[in-house]
């Protein structure tokens, strides 16, 4: 007859007892310290005999550390709070009347949380939010605050407690406390787990808490934009009432669906993420503009040079460059500015810029010694008759990515000129001039790469403005205030033929259409044979959807469904409009 034998549970072992090797203190003696000190002890160990620890070690060590984490957050509550009170003390001690302005001084819990926001490495919105949380901590749950201080909960459990506890009134939040402390285990809950405890709890002792809740979250609905964590990606975060986002999400996940049925090589995740687009992106008509930033030098009084340590202001002012022609013609390249003399400043000016010196003065120009557009350039719909010889050779680029090429070689002149200099009079060499590699960053949406950023070249609806930036301190020393249209023009054609969207049936008007490659990009050329007009809705039927899009050179296109039906849209009749 077989037997089971229990298993015996390993008993225990303190971490006085795991580091007793490495502390080289008693683990008694190690135990009975504060959660601070034992910390204290812990840092003392070279991080040599730390990576060569045994679990039970490492587990002591992470136990050892969270809960002086755990204590260091509860005392940073206690002097947010003592700050608000000694800025409320402040307050109290004025003996002026409101005619001293007092009667637009901020709250004291803004007062502090922006000071200490530089600190805490927060903004002051996160800061306040700190600030209050603390403020509510500190004084109105005494018992929370206690365990929090003993370093058995962290930060986030002690800040999910604060949260529910201020949907309770303020005079039952002392049994809402009391309550919460004494649930067995409360220290081991998930901040998930201990919510809904909270949320619970709140319901039981203030019947109105969890409608006062649903009403703050619906005051407090947002959506919100971060650079994701991969090069080229974002994080979108929303805070939506349930059953509109059940609605949102039934609409994206449908339309994902018919995406995977129309190409079984994408995963579902991924159809979400087109499909989420898609739906957002065809209800707004959205205009990109792209900034040029083209590196420059300038004079004394603009920096540039000046900047450069050990550099003598009065020395700093470079020289006009040496340039092979002093006329700018649409068959080369802008180069820099001319040597030739010129009387007053003023006059150096409109040399330099080929502006009125009122227009120069208005817009910052004074300083900037590097050249300006192109007049060829600036002119409002396309920059050169296509197949000139001004497009390099290269008929099929679009205008838009013909003036980025240009004005990189503006940026390549300018610096090796800048280079020369700067090594011939200072000795200092500079690196070699390079357009980036990866991409530019966008504050709020993250890294938009290369690859993004020439086919966003490629929408005919592009606009370009152009910025010129110091060359070493990177300080914008002039914009250009007019924004170009390269591709004016050719769009203007394209919204002429086709009036509406393309896809079969869709009756939106071009005027709220993008214009799409019906070859893709860089494959097909941005020209009028290969652009037709989409809805948002329909640009991204086309391209996740499993449609397949032939136009000929009449600008009749065929569509052929994923199930091999084909249908036959022409370009618009305008002979129709009359009777």
């Amino acid at each position: 007859m077989a037997t089971r034998t229990a298993p015996t549970e390993t008993p225990e072992v303190s971490p006085g007892a795991a580091l007793e090797a490495v502390t080289r203190m008693p683990a008694a003696v190690f135990d009975a310290l504060p959660a601070a000190a034992q910390a204290a002890v812990v840092a003392r160990i070279v991080p040599e005999r730390l990576r060569s620890l045994d679990p039970a070690g490492a587990e002591a060590v992470l136990a050892v550390t969270q809960r002086a984490s755990n204590v260091f957050s509860a005392m940073q509550d206690l002097a947010l709070a003592a700050g608000v009170r000694s800025e409320e003390l402040d307050f109290a001690d004025l003996d002026g009347g409101w005619s001293d302005g007092t009667e637009h001084r901020p709250s004291s819990v803004k007062i502090v949380g922006s000071s200490v926001a530089p600190l805490l490495r927060l903004t002051p919105r996160s800061a306040e939010s700190r600030v209050a949380d603390a403020l509510c901590l500190v004084d109105e749950l005494p018992l929370t605050r206690t365990m929090a201080l003993e370093g058995l909960l962290d930060s986030r459990q002690s800040r999910v407690i604060v949260d529910v506890a201020q949907l309770v009134q303020v005079g039952a939040r002392a049994l809402f406390d009391a309550a919460i402390t004494s649930v067995p285990g409360l220290a081991e809950m998930t901040p998930a787990r201990l919510r809904r405890l909270c949320e619970r709890t709140a319901a039981l002792i203030d019947a109105g808490a969890i409608e006062q809740r649903a009403q703050r979250g619906v005051d407090d609905r947002f959506v919100r934009l971060s650079p994701g964590a991969d090069p080229g990606m974002a994080w979108w975060t929303a805070s939506l009432p349930s059953y509109v986002s059940m609605q949102a999400w039934a609409a994206i996940d449908a339309l994902a669906h018919e995406y995977v049925r129309a190409d079984p090589g994408r995963s579902i995740d991924q159809a979400r993420a087109d499909a989420f687009a898609d739906l957002l992106l065809g209800s707004a008509q959205v205009t990109t503009t792209v900034e040029l930033i083209v590196p420059t030098f300038t004079d004394a009084a603009g920096a540039g040079v000046a900047a450069v340590p050990g550099c003598d202001l009065d020395d700093a002012a470079p020289q006009p460059a040496q340039p092979e022609s002093s006329q700018m013609s649409p068959d080369s390249l802008p180069l820099p500015a001319s040597t030739e003399h010129v009387a007053d400043a003023d006059s150096q000016a409109e040399a330099a810029h080929g502006l009125d010196a009122a227009t120069i003065q208005r817009h910052g120009l004074e300083h900037v010694v590097g050249p300006d557009l192109a007049a060829w350039q600036a002119i409002g719909s396309e920059l050169a008759p296509r197949g000139s010889p001004a497009l390099g050779g290269m008929p099929e680029q679009s205008a838009a990515h013909l003036v980025v090429l240009q004005q990189q070689e503006v940026a390549r002149l300018q610096w090796e000129l800048l280079a020369a200099r700067m090594l011939e009079r200072y000795q200092l060499r500079l690196g070699r001039w390079r357009p980036p590699t990866v991409g530019v960053r966008d504050p709020r949406a993250g890294w938009v790469l290369t690859s993004t950023l020439v086919d966003i070249l490629t929408d005919p609806d592009i606009r370009l403005r152009v910025t010129r930036a110091d060359a070493l301190t990177g300080v914008t020393v002039a914009r250009d205030p007019s924004v170009y249209r390269p591709n004016a023009a050719l769009a203007q054609r394209i919204r002429d033929r086709d009036r509406t969207c393309r896809f079969p049936g869709c009756a939106v008007a071009a005027r709220r259409c993008d214009l799409d490659h019906v070859v893709r990009h860089p494959d097909g050329a941005t020209s009028e044979d290969n652009l037709l007009c989409l809805c948002r809705t329909h640009h991204g039927f086309k391209h996740h959807a499993g449609w397949l899009l032939v136009m000929d050179a009449h600008g009749v296109c065929t569509w052929t469904a994923p199930t091999g039906r084909t249908y036959v849209t022409r370009p618009a009749d305008v002979r129709e409009q009359a009777a």
